[in-house]
């Protein structure tokens, strides 16, 4: 049945068979994260069950993000109108949530033992799936208009791409001083708190220059962009140390930003020729555009983790370029072959299907190879004595309830919970 469903795979045999090899690095610099947030995150994982999967936390706080789209879908459509306040508070609360459970899944992976390569997968699919939401809910919530909310989606395109580019060749994640998700989803909490006790009005006030309050608040977004960007052009030519592309020439390596470079270039230049097109339907466009991002980058992630090659183009691009074509023709002699809202409509249900296709496809591809299930895990979790015998059990193909029978006799042994300790990732670079 999958077979039929899904005709190709997304990870080839010599990809699944480097996930022996897998290992994950990341370092937060965030002082928000590290000194103020880290003692709360502490406490929730306490409380928070054993036999919760580290990638059902993930997927419910990305639940929290979409339901504080909705709200704009339905009220705002062209991101000028005024929104009711507790739209605003909503967006607020749905933030903290999903920060807190988007650090909470990692913690908990490392508790139940039960990281892997899907766990960081998944968790970073719905993280470039938020980059879309979030912008456009704070271009609701602002009132910033279709063009100015375009121009953030970019912005946030940018800096996430180039983040997982570099940890193809540097082996570690590294979220930057000021540029990190924390920092930066704490402003969007003050935004969101801000707009629903003034309105939206004080985003608009004039301050110099014919410069909007939020119009500022984007170019600030911008310098910090900028030096984000060029800190990772910096990394990336100083330690190339991936084991598969060390000897790559540096064309080669800066060639593979030609996804995102693609997708930038063609979108811009999409709601450039097709104004009316984009006044009519600004959601719908930023949305396919935001389905094609997540596809580019979750590809670079799977690269990445399986070590294989990155592409330097995908197939989902191409109906881009006959739609820019058809959009031209319009522009400038006033008639198209083919209706641009039916093009329109077309490659969204194509970016909405490939995303899901490729989603269903990866989860299948990983659950089987690495013998886990994605949204349960065994309870009680292994012990650490049992931990070398779960992976033998794991290569030897026993399913996920044979090992869990395996781990009870050990588990009931023990007085509580506490003395189920973490490890570190180096001590299992096997699991996530």
């Amino acid at each position: 049945l999958w077979k039929a469903i899904l005709p190709w795979n997304y990870i080839s045999e010599r990809g699944l068979n480097n996930l022996n090899q897998y290992t994950y690095s990341g370092k937060d610099l965030s002082i928000c994260a590290t000194i103020i947030l880290q003692p709360y995150w502490s406490l929730l994982l306490k409380i928070t069950p054993l036999w919760i999967a580290p990638n059902l936390i993930t997927l419910i706080g990305f639940m929290f993000n979409l339901a504080a789209y909705l709200p704009i879908l339905i009220l705002s459509w062209n991101l000028t109108e005024s929104v009711y306040w507790w739209v605003s508070a909503l967006f607020a609360v749905t933030c903290w949530v999903y920060m807190s459970l988007d650090n909470l899944d990692g913690k908990q992976a490392r508790r139940t033992r039960s990281s892997s390569p899907l766990g960081e997968l998944f968790d970073h699919v719905c993280d470039a799936c938020s980059v879309t939401l979030y912008s456009l809910i704070l271009g609701g919530v602002m009132g910033m208009g279709r063009y100015w909310t375009f121009f953030s989606l970019i912005l946030g395109y940018i800096p996430f791409y180039l983040a997982h580019w570099e940890e193809y060749y540097v082996g570690e994640l590294v979220l930057g001083l000021v540029a990190n998700p924390t920092e930066m989803e704490l402003t969007f909490m003050v935004i969101g708190l801000v707009t629903a006790i003034t309105g939206n009005w004080i985003w608009h006030i004039t301050l110099f220059w014919q410069i909007q309050l939020y119009q500022l608040l984007v170019l600030i977004v911008i310098l910090i962009g900028i030096i984000t960007i060029c800190k990772h052009f910096l990394t990336v030519i100083q330690a190339r140390n991936n084991p598969n592309r060390s000897d790559a020439p540096l064309l080669l390596v800066f060639a593979e930003l030609l996804p995102l470079v693609t997708l930038v270039s063609l979108s811009s230049c999409w709601i450039l020729v097709s104004p009316d097109l984009f006044q009519k339907f600004p959601q719908i466009m930023m949305l396919t555009v935001g389905f094609v991002f997540a596809i580019l980058v979750s590809r670079l992630i799977v690269q990445r983790i399986c070590r294989e090659q990155p592409l330097l183009f995908y197939p989902i691009l191409l109906p881009l370029y006959f739609i820019i074509a058809n959009s031209m023709i319009s522009y400038f002699f006033t008639s198209t072959p083919m209706s641009e809202a039916i093009l329109l409509w077309i490659y969204f249900g194509l970016a909405v299907a490939n995303f899901m296709m490729m989603c269903f496809s990866l989860i299948h591809q990983l659950t089987n190879h690495l013998k886990i299930r994605c949204f349960f895990i065994p309870y009680p979790p292994p012990t650490e004595e049992d931990q070398p015998d779960k992976d033998k059990q794991n290569a030897t193909g026993h399913s996920d309830l044979e090992m869990q029978n395996m781990h009870m006799e050990n588990y009931s042994a023990m007085e509580d919970d506490s003395q189920i300790e973490e490890i570190s990732l180096d001590e299992n670079p096997n699991k996530r």
